[in-house]
Formats: structure tokens, sequence, C-alpha cells
């Protein structure tokens, strides 16, 4: 059986998840794991975090217990409201979209470096 420590930057989640082929996928509370590939060099699970009435707040994937690529947060209407990209665990970038205005947060070092926004005038 394989064992993962889940940890999401963007909700500051930690949950403890064991995943194998033959239970690939498992739902704790709101959130839900699971297998979507086991090699010798990487394990890759997709993550989903649900609100209380089963739809999507979030969605993205850990790669060898780490964010990975693009994790993505929605609206109550499904619509995407930020995006935050990971390289090897480490945040890279935030995209967000707030009250007509989007905003982009660059990350070094895990740490927020620059700020950049773009406001719309109607």
């Amino acid at each position: 059986m394989i064992a993962f420590l889940m940890v999401f930057g963007l909700s500051a989640n930690a949950q403890q998840v064991e995943l194998d082929w033959e239970n690939p996928i498992q739902k704790v509370d709101n959130r839900v794991y699971e297998l979507t590939m086991d090699n010798s060099e990487e394990v890759i699970v997709k993550y989903t975090q649900l609100r209380v009435d089963g739809s999507i707040a979030q969605t993205g994937f850990y790669r060898n217990q780490k964010p990975c690529g693009i994790w993505k947060m929605y609206d109550l209407e499904g619509n995407i409201i930020s995006t935050m990209i990971y390289k090897k665990g480490k945040r890279q970038k935030l995209m967000s979209v707030y009250l007509g205005e989007e905003v982009t947060v660059y990350y070094q070092n895990n740490r927020p470096m620059k700020r950049v926004s773009i406001a719309y005038i109607n």
C-alpha cells in the first residue's frame, strides 16, 4: 500500500490518505483523492475539494506528495476564479479575478515577489 501525506497551500489542509490500485479513490470529509499514476519514479494523485452542496471548490494534482501543475479554484456557479501554478511543490504564479480586477502574483522560492493588477473600466 502507498501512503501519502497531502498538504495544499491555498487551503492549507493536511490529511493522511492511503491509496493503491485496489482502492484508487478515497473520500475524506469534503476531499476526494484519486490515484491516477504510479510507477517507479512518480505517483500522481488527483485532488478535488467539494463544497457542502457537492459542487467543486478546487482541483489539482499531487506528484510524489507535492502539489504540481495547475490548481483551480471555482465559484459557486462553477467558474474558475483563481489558478495557482506549482512546480516541484513550490508556488510559481497565482492568477485571480476579484471584483472585476485581474490579479497575478509571481513567486520566487515559494514566496510572493511581484503582484500585477489589471482593472477593467466599464
